[in-house]
């Protein structure tokens, strides 16, 4: 801990600034909204000595957050505004504020974004092909990119799942793609199949050649 710029007044008020070190454990409950998601590091402080005499003010401004100490440009570091509470068993003061990161890697958004988008874009695509047995193959085409697509998702998002259980928005939208596409197909090869009806009569333009 570290005790900068002490002044006392004649009123005993005394003003210092408490450069000091603190552990703990980072929330990553926001894993669902990858790469967007936020770590919340949140402290709380109460005095050990002088219990009743010590009281915590703030001044509603959020807390500093100094970016050359956390030299990750991949992630933006800012703080919450703090705020007193009163313990109920106790009647002890205590400060709590939390510190967020938030990852910003627009690589990463991009790299997750664009396959999902180009594969919805071509099963949205599909039905100007006319013939059903063309939509039928464009629609696997467009099952094996999305495949693949998930494979992508599987090794870039695997390292950052930590011990969060939450399934990113992203990678729920390409699980709901696969399963319309697929649904898709099925009723794509029902029509095919019905459209096949044995015939008893020639075709008509024979008939009127």
């Amino acid at each position: 801990m570290e005790i900068r710029r002490v002044t006392v007044q004649s009123n005993g008020t005394v003003r210092t600034i408490i450069n000091f070190s603190l552990r703990t454990f980072c929330e990553d409950s926001d894993f669902k909204n990858f790469p967007d998601d936020v770590y919340k590091c949140c402290y709380q402080i109460e005095p050990h000595f002088n219990q009743d005499a010590i009281d915590f003010e703030t001044v509603g401004q959020p807390v500093f957050t100094d970016p050359k100490y956390f030299r990750d440009y991949g992630w933006l570091m800012y703080g919450t505004v703090p705020t007193v509470q009163i313990a109920d068993d106790t009647q002890i003061s205590q400060l709590g504020f939390c510190i967020n990161l938030q990852r910003s890697t627009n690589s990463v958004r991009i790299e997750l974004s664009l396959p999902s988008t180009v594969t919805s874009i071509l099963f949205l695509l599909t039905p100007l092909l006319g013939q059903i047995h063309l939509q039928i193959a464009a629609k696997m085409f467009v099952l094996f990119l999305q495949f693949l697509t998930l494979q992508l998702f599987s090794a870039r998002i695997a390292p950052h799942l930590g011990s969060a259980a939450a399934t990113p928005k992203i990678l729920r939208f390409l699980e709901f793609a696969v399963a319309l596409n697929t649904l898709s197909i099925c009723v794509s090869m029902v029509l095919w199949m019905c459209c096949k009806i044995r015939r008893n009569l020639p075709p008509w333009n024979w008939l009127i050649r």
